[in-house]
């Protein structure tokens, strides 16, 4: 019954996005956060691939303005950033195991790249960051509710696809808190307002539970940017702390233990594990320095046993999405990414500040895209994850607002 409803309703997005591609941009993210398919047991799917294509062909109308692209300076870096990936692919040590994550990379890019061409207005930005957040939101705050109602409990793993781990997931909801926060000023009708707030409080403690040490740090950060851009900082603050703490003492057993590690991570395991794979990901890196070993980070999986003088470790990945980038694909890709990622929460602070001085609610849309970037800076520090869906959408998402800011 609920793969046969999900099949109905992605039919109906797809019939629909043909002639509102709009609408179908707004159904692909709602899938690919939201992710329906997990909870419909309908994995392995084409849903996915057949809301792209009906997208791409509801797009062509839109083709004709590719090149406006061109004189956005992220919808730019975005397209350079596909050469040093496509490159490490075919360069790289296996092409068989990095095709395999490329090929996703490539769907979500052609979408992605949609994203600053469909959203021409402010209202169109209002509905993406609304889909984007309520449909994390509501994953989190399915996750959130169960964990209240237990008592608190331990998710050692995410839902799926981008999210499948902890760490993963809960980087997901950090990212999209600020949608949720800032979301709440996008509604004129107070019971929307307050479903939102709900969302964000349930998603608050769902991080907490997923015990993630990078997702604590990266939302304490969160929180504290969140207080200090609004108008009562303290009582702000206050509540932020108040709905973080009480989460935190549902499981302050287990929680502070996972969190001491941090003061000294060579006592811990993991994190000893981690620091050592970040020093193998190093010497990996200068000996390919220029197209890396290959998109997706299994090549490095394959090669690092060749660079560990000790017993081999069960840690794998890097745990540095910038070392990962840098060490699959290459110096190229690495400063490029940085350039986008960067270079986006820049300017969207600067054009929140802009419109923060107009006395106008348009600088939520800046604030709610920057601390979502914020949020993924931080937390990827810890986490592997190059072809992390969620942060390619933000990304295209600040592109679209530097294009809607300025033909304003």
């Amino acid at each position: 019954m609920r793969e046969a409803l999900l099949g109905l309703i992605v039919i109906s997005i797809c019939l629909v996005s043909l002639v509102r591609p709009k609408i179908g941009l707004y159904g692909y993210l709602w899938y690919g956060l939201m992710l329906p398919d997990v909870y419909a047991w309908s994995r392995g799917n084409i849903y996915s691939m057949a809301l792209a294509i009906c997208l791409l062909l509801g797009s062509v109308r839109k083709f004709p303005h590719f090149f406006k692209l061109f004189k956005n300076p992220f919808a730019v870096l975005f397209l350079l950033l596909q050469i040093p990936i496509a490159l490490s692919v075919y360069l790289g040590v296996s092409t068989s195991i990095g095709s395999f994550y490329y090929r996703q990379f490539v769907q979500l890019s052609v979408v992605a790249l949609l994203i600053p061409l469909v959203i021409e207005t402010v209202d169109d930005m209002r509905w993406l960051l609304l889909v984007m957040g309520g449909s994390l939101g509501v994953l989190g705050s399915k996750y959130g509710l169960w964990a209240l109602l237990h008592g608190g409990v331990y998710y050692t793993g995410g839902p799926g696809s981008f999210m499948s781990e902890n760490n993963t997931f809960a980087l997901a909801l950090c990212m999209v808190f600020p949608l949720l926060w800032f979301g709440r000023n996008f509604w004129s009708v107070l019971p929307l307002k307050a479903l939102w707030g709900v969302m964000a409080a349930l998603s608050l403690v769902t991080i907490i539970m997923t015990h993630s040490r990078a997702a604590a740090l990266t939302l304490a950060a969160v929180l504290l940017i969140l207080a200090f851009r609004s108008t009562h900082k303290f009582a702000v603050l206050l509540l932020l702390v108040v709905l973080a703490g009480g989460a935190v003492y549902m499981v302050r057993n287990t929680f502070i233990s996972r969190l001491e590690t941090i003061e000294n991570p060579l006592r811990d395991a993991s994190a000893r594990a981690r620091l050592e794979s970040q020093f193998v990901a190093v010497k990996m890196f200068l000996d390919h320095p220029l197209t890396g070993v290959g998109f997706g980070g299994e090549n490095f999986m394959l090669l690092r046993r060749q660079y560990e003088t000790g017993p081999h470790n069960e840690m794998l990945v890097v745990h540095n999405n910038y070392l990962e980038m840098a060490v699959d694909s290459g110096i190229f890709a690495f400063l490029l990414f940085c350039a986008l990622l960067f270079g986006s929460i820049w300017w969207l602070g600067r054009s929140g500040k802009r419109l923060r001085k107009l006395g106008n609610g348009l600088r939520y849309y800046p604030y709610a895209i920057q601390t979502s970037l914020l949020a993924f800076a931080m937390g990827s520090a810890f986490v592997s994850r190059t072809y992390y869906d969620f942060i390619y959408m933000m990304l295209m998402t600040a592109a679209a607002w530097y294009n809607i800011a300025h033909e304003a």
